[in-house]
């Protein structure tokens, strides 16, 4: 457990944790970000496998035993989980369907959005971590999750994807950065795209236009979050690139395998983007966020 600064009395709680369970490891330091963060988690960790959870966030009873199960069984460097429980979708869903991608394939489906870009519902084995020396980059508080990811894939010979849902990802934390927008972390954002565009150099034509829709979804929801919080005086240059990319390049979710409801979002946000903002204005005021 990494107490990075925290000033509520968190540490506390960690140490008194660590004090009842002897399998529990306590790193304090000052506060230096989410990418630091999880990377001395990382190094001072001594398992077989890694899986990040965001701080708001909670795994369901089997979340582990699920995933380390799917390692195993097709000996797969990556196991994923394509969906997860949210503030605004608590429907359950069992497994289904397993899915092994090999590591090209899997850069393609996350770029694609059909798997979290985030950290998070994923379980890494620490051999590929350390063999590869793959770790998050502190300069990145936003987006540090994609570049991570599109790294452990390019480097996998195998990931596995099960749609079973096995992790909640909490969306009503009004100090997220999913919640509020703020625009360094906006821009912390963009800027992981184009260093993911880097590290995809040589990749066949196909990885090429999936990272397009990528950038394409990723302005959309830099206008979505101006939008929201009403923010467009406060950093009108990103408004104004953020729109333009939004509405001029929707045209990049069809030249993708991305699912059918990515490709109507890009077409309602081609001609109307506004009705995207009142359809998630209206979602957060049904389930009370922001109250």
């Amino acid at each position: 457990m990494i107490d990075d600064g925290s000033a509520d009395g968190s540490g506390r709680i960690c140490d008194d944790l660590a004090q009842a369970d002897p399998r529990i490891k306590v790193v304090h330091q000052e506060n230096l970000g989410v990418s630091a963060a999880r990377n001395n988690a990382v190094d001072a960790s001594a398992g077989e496998y890694v899986l990040f959870v965001d701080g708001d966030d909670t795994l369901l009873p089997d979340c582990v035993e699920h995933h380390v199960t799917l390692l195993e069984r097709h000996s797969a460097d990556i196991s994923v989980s394509a969906g997860a429980y949210s503030t605004f979708d608590r429907r359950s869903k069992r497994c289904r369907h397993e899915t092994v991608m090999s590591g090209p394939d899997a850069v393609k489906a996350i770029l694609c959005y059909r798997l979290p870009i985030g950290p998070w519902a994923k379980l890494f084995r620490r051999s590929l971590l350390e063999r590869h020396r793959l770790r998050f980059d502190p300069g990145l508080y936003n987006g540090e999750g994609f570049c991570f990811n599109i790294d452990c894939f390019l480097k996998s010979s195998k990931v596995v994807c099960s749609d079973q849902r096995v992790y909640f990802y909490r969306r009503d934390n009004l100090n997220s950065g999913t919640t509020v927008f703020r625009m360094a972390n906006w821009e912390s954002a963009l800027r992981a795209l184009k260093l993911i565009e880097g590290k995809l150099k040589g990749c066949p034509p196909e990885v090429m236009r999936a990272w397009r829709f990528a950038s394409w979804r990723t302005h959309s929801d830099v206008y979505d979050y101006i939008a929201l919080a009403k923010a467009k005086d406060k950093a009108p240059q990103l408004y104004r690139l953020s729109k333009k990319v939004t509405k001029g390049q929707a045209f990049s979710a069809f030249l993708a395998p991305v699912s059918a409801g990515q490709k109507i979002r890009a077409l309602v946000m081609m001609v109307c983007p506004d009705l995207i903002v009142k359809m998630l204005e209206a979602r957060r005021k049904k389930y009370g966020v922001g109250k």
